[in-house]
């Protein structure tokens, strides 16, 4: 079976003046839901101009969690990221109505955040074309996913964990991108102050056979 895909988002480097270059392309696309994991190895096979140049093995996973950052080279813009500052790698996860948490707009214990993460696999039925005019068409994960906190331990160089729930949605929003939303939980209270750059709470997102963090901050 051939499926084609639709590219996303494309991305070049560029060269310096002088001298010889090659630029990097890099391309953003979205893994068919029709790769079964269970199946056969597939292969993404790039055309141009109706030509094949290259393909690429494929080892198909039942889910492979990213959570997004401003950092991430997808080619995609990120217009929550647009007002951090320069070289800045903040993880995608906002307040219900935004901002993105930071140092100056901190997360609190029992708020409801929004976390944007890539990878999270089957979804309950198709997205529609026309979507959505109410939330119920958004299509679910299928897979069963967590979420954990941790923060630091003043006495000792470890992280303690706090607590395991489940989100309270994760479903995808288009393009590949999901939306996870979750309660932020009680902050112990010798819990840190954020640093400009750093956050006082580790959020880690894991489903099946996969998962990632972010670091956000949380008020004392």
């Amino acid at each position: 079976m051939t499926i084609q895909l639709q590219i996303r988002g494309v991305q070049q480097n560029g060269c310096p003046t002088s001298g010889t270059c090659s630029p990097a392309t890099t391309v953003t696309i979205q893994i068919p839901f029709e790769l079964n994991p269970e199946g056969d190895q597939s292969a993404l096979r790039f055309k141009e101009h109706g030509t094949a140049f290259a393909d690429v093995a494929l080892n198909a996973v039942t889910d492979s969690v990213h959570v997004i950052n401003s950092c991430d080279q997808t080619g995609i813009s990120l217009s929550l990221a647009s007002g951090l500052p320069a070289g800045t790698c903040a993880p995608m996860v906002m307040h219900a109505r935004g901002p993105l948490i930071s140092s100056t707009s901190p997360a609190t214990p029992g708020e409801t955040l929004v976390l944007w993460a890539y990878g999270l696999g089957a979804i309950d039925h198709p997205i529609i074309s026309d979507c959505c005019a109410s939330p119920d068409q958004l299509p679910l994960a299928s897979q069963p996913f967590t979420m954990s906190f941790s923060s630091p331990d003043p006495a000792r160089p470890v992280l303690r964990r706090l607590v395991v729930a489940a989100p309270t949605y994760a479903g995808m929003v288009g393009a590949g991108v999901y939306q996870v939303q979750f309660v932020v939980p009680d902050a112990p209270s010798d819990i840190a102050r954020c640093r400009l750059k750093s956050g006082n709470l580790k959020v880690l997102l894991s489903g099946p056979n996969s998962a990632d963090a972010a670091e956000i901050c949380v008020k004392p």
